[in-house]
């Protein structure tokens, strides 16, 4: 009986480490994804229920949850609805939409159309109508989904009571490009640097080596081939009539202070936050000192 109770304990420990050892595997040969799984995997235990909605141009994913005014969240370039589950579980008393943007998450895209067209976002402006309905909601975004969420406001005014958006793209702006696609180790130090900021995590070789060989097939690196083409957003600014709140990592090198302080001068009803020591994703980076400026805002 001993020896049984020996060997199950063996076997039991063999499995044990066999896992650990194949989590380890996993997160060695694509830190990426498992990141993803991760995020996308908290927002489901949070209660959020994964949806899709069908369209003749390619499927929108989102997550829905909760109950309230209406709260929409817009992610950035390179990016997915996972990135905001430290902030959104946290929005008790709302209803809570994330979605996947197009070609980003698990919404992929039918088309060749460019990755910044009106055409690739029809999907998700559709999408946001009918959910949103004849209620108004409040967008948070960061990045490239700040630039989408005002391109929204525009578009539907009656539909957007006020927007939260976190060093937000959609000013015309020389970008270094070897942020969003660095070609060696350094310059992927420096990439996650401006998105943490301060709290960046010690990151080994292997995850700064991964980053750089995936950056040319990213779709951040689509984007930078099309930059010259792309309507930016500065002459229509003066049109945003909901209320606008900048939130503002001042450790951002994509789109540093002086950008910041632009785009709040053109939008006629912003206020500008910033947040000292925080990099170019406050919901990675600083999600405490967001989500204080996000409560205070809704009133929470």
């Amino acid at each position: 009986m001993r020896r049984r109770l020996r060997n199950t304990s063996i076997i039991a420990v063999l499995v044990v480490a066999v896992l650990i050892i194949a989590a380890l595997v996993t997160i060695v040969s694509a830190p990426r994804q498992f990141a993803t799984d991760f995020t996308r995997g908290s927002l489901e235990r949070a209660g959020f229920e994964k949806q899709v909605f069908e369209h003749d141009r390619g499927h929108i994913t989102y997550f829905e949850g909760g109950q309230g005014p209406t709260v929409v969240f817009v992610h950035g370039l390179a990016d997915q609805s996972g990135s905001w589950f430290r902030i959104a579980p946290k929005l008790e008393g709302h209803r809570i939409i994330l979605v996947d943007l197009p070609r980003h998450g698990e919404s992929p895209f039918q088309t060749d159309e460019e990755a910044l067209s009106d055409e690739v976002f029809a999907p998700l402006f559709d999408l946001l109508q009918k959910r949103i309905g004849e209620e108004q909601a409040t967008f948070i975004a960061n990045s490239m989904g700040g630039w989408i969420a005002m391109e929204y406001a525009l578009n539907h005014p009656e539909q957007v009571e006020q927007l939260i958006l976190a060093n937000s793209a959609g000013l015309s702006h020389q970008v270094d490009t070897t942020l969003l696609t660095p070609s060696n180790r350094e310059e992927a130090r420096r990439t996650v640097r401006t998105i943490f900021g301060d709290n960046t995590p010690p990151l080994p070789g292997f995850v700064l080596d991964r980053i750089v060989e995936r950056a040319g097939e990213s779709l951040a690196s689509t984007v930078v081939t099309q930059m010259e083409e792309v309507e930016f957003l500065d002459d229509r600014l003066p049109e945003v009539t909901p209320r606008v709140h900048l939130v503002w990592g001042d450790q951002d090198l994509i789109f540093p202070m002086d950008y910041a302080r632009r785009l709040d001068g053109l939008l006629p009803t912003s206020q500008l936050h910033v947040i000292d020591g925080c990099g170019h994703s406050p919901q990675v980076g600083c999600p405490g000192e967001f989500l204080e400026i996000i409560d205070a805002v809704l009133g929470r």
